[in-house]
Protein backbone atom coordinates (compact mmCIF):
# COMPACT_ATOMS: atom_id res chain seq x y z
CA UNK A 1 0.00 0.00 0.00
CA UNK A 2 1.64 3.58 -0.67
CA UNK A 3 0.03 5.59 1.87
CA UNK A 4 1.79 2.97 4.85
CA UNK A 5 5.08 3.14 2.34
CA UNK A 6 5.56 6.01 2.32
CA UNK A 7 4.39 6.66 6.06
CA UNK A 8 7.32 4.62 7.23
CA UNK A 9 9.59 6.66 5.72
CA UNK A 10 8.54 9.17 8.91
CA UNK A 11 10.73 7.97 11.38
CA UNK A 12 10.01 11.32 13.65
CA UNK A 13 6.46 10.76 13.37
CA UNK A 14 6.52 7.34 14.26
CA UNK A 15 8.81 7.85 17.38
CA UNK A 16 6.59 10.75 18.78
CA UNK A 17 3.24 8.45 18.15
CA UNK A 18 4.75 5.31 19.55
CA UNK A 19 6.54 7.65 22.57
CA UNK A 20 3.31 9.06 23.34
CA UNK A 21 0.22 6.61 22.60
CA UNK A 22 -0.80 5.73 26.07
CA UNK A 23 -2.28 2.30 24.99
CA UNK A 24 -0.75 -0.26 24.50
CA UNK A 25 -3.02 -1.97 21.52
CA UNK A 26 -1.97 1.30 19.52
CA UNK A 27 1.83 1.28 20.40
CA UNK A 28 1.80 -2.41 18.94
CA UNK A 29 -0.36 -1.86 15.69
CA UNK A 30 2.24 1.42 15.12
CA UNK A 31 5.22 -0.84 15.69
CA UNK A 32 4.05 -3.35 13.22
CA UNK A 33 3.43 -1.13 10.82
CA UNK A 34 7.18 0.57 11.22
CA UNK A 35 8.36 -3.06 11.22
CA UNK A 36 6.38 -4.03 7.80
CA UNK A 37 4.55 -6.42 9.58
CA UNK A 38 1.34 -4.65 8.52
CA UNK A 39 -0.32 -2.01 6.10
CA UNK A 40 -2.94 -0.66 8.78
CA UNK A 41 -2.27 2.70 8.93
CA UNK A 42 -5.59 3.28 10.21
CA UNK A 43 -3.64 3.27 13.28
CA UNK A 44 -1.71 6.35 12.60
CA UNK A 45 -5.13 8.04 11.83
CA UNK A 46 -6.11 6.76 14.92
CA UNK A 47 -3.01 7.78 16.85
CA UNK A 48 -3.12 11.10 15.33
CA UNK A 49 -7.04 11.65 16.50
CA UNK A 50 -5.98 10.55 20.10
CA UNK A 51 -3.13 13.05 20.79
CA UNK A 52 -4.56 15.77 18.95
CA UNK A 53 -7.82 15.20 21.23
CA UNK A 54 -5.81 15.43 23.73
CA UNK A 55 -4.24 18.25 22.85
CA UNK A 56 -0.69 16.02 22.49
CA UNK A 57 0.25 17.18 19.18
CA UNK A 58 -0.27 19.44 16.54
CA UNK A 59 1.15 19.26 13.09
CA UNK A 60 4.22 21.13 14.03
CA UNK A 61 5.10 18.58 16.76
CA UNK A 62 4.55 15.77 13.98
CA UNK A 63 7.38 17.72 12.01
CA UNK A 64 4.21 17.86 9.33
CA UNK A 65 6.52 21.34 8.14
CA UNK A 66 7.21 19.61 5.29
CA UNK A 67 4.78 19.67 1.98
CA UNK A 68 5.80 16.11 1.76
CA UNK A 69 4.47 15.47 5.44
CA UNK A 70 1.18 17.59 4.68
CA UNK A 71 0.48 15.38 1.98
CA UNK A 72 1.39 12.18 3.53
CA UNK A 73 -1.24 13.52 6.40
CA UNK A 74 -3.80 14.90 3.89
CA UNK A 75 -3.54 11.26 2.20
CA UNK A 76 -4.12 9.48 4.86
CA UNK A 77 -7.15 11.79 5.75
CA UNK A 78 -8.41 10.63 2.50
CA UNK A 79 -8.03 7.32 2.80
CA UNK A 80 -9.94 7.51 5.91
CA UNK A 81 -12.55 9.09 4.50
CA UNK A 82 -12.40 7.11 1.82
CA UNK A 83 -13.08 4.06 3.32
CA UNK A 84 -15.56 4.96 5.89
CA UNK A 85 -17.40 6.29 2.94
CA UNK A 86 -17.32 2.75 0.94
CA UNK A 87 -18.71 1.03 4.18
CA UNK A 88 -21.42 3.29 4.84
CA UNK A 89 -22.63 2.97 1.11
CA UNK A 90 -22.33 -0.83 1.37
CA UNK A 91 -24.27 -0.45 4.55
CA UNK A 92 -26.88 1.43 3.07
CA UNK A 93 -27.05 -0.59 0.05
CA UNK A 94 -27.51 -3.82 2.18
CA UNK A 95 -30.83 -2.06 3.72
CA UNK A 96 -31.34 -1.08 0.45
CA UNK A 97 -31.33 -4.68 -0.35
CA UNK A 98 -33.27 -6.43 2.63
CA UNK A 99 -36.23 -3.63 2.69
CA UNK A 100 -36.96 -4.57 -1.15
CA UNK A 101 -37.21 -8.44 -0.52
CA UNK A 102 -39.45 -7.75 2.28
CA UNK A 103 -41.48 -5.63 0.14
CA UNK A 104 -41.54 -8.37 -2.85
CA UNK A 105 -42.13 -11.07 0.22
CA UNK A 106 -45.46 -9.01 0.72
Amino acid sequence: MEIARRLRRSRRLFHLLIAEVDTEGLRRRLQALVDNNSDDVFCVAGAIRHLVAHGWITAGGADARSISSQQCLLDLANAALTFCDEKFADFCSGQLQTSSASAVKR
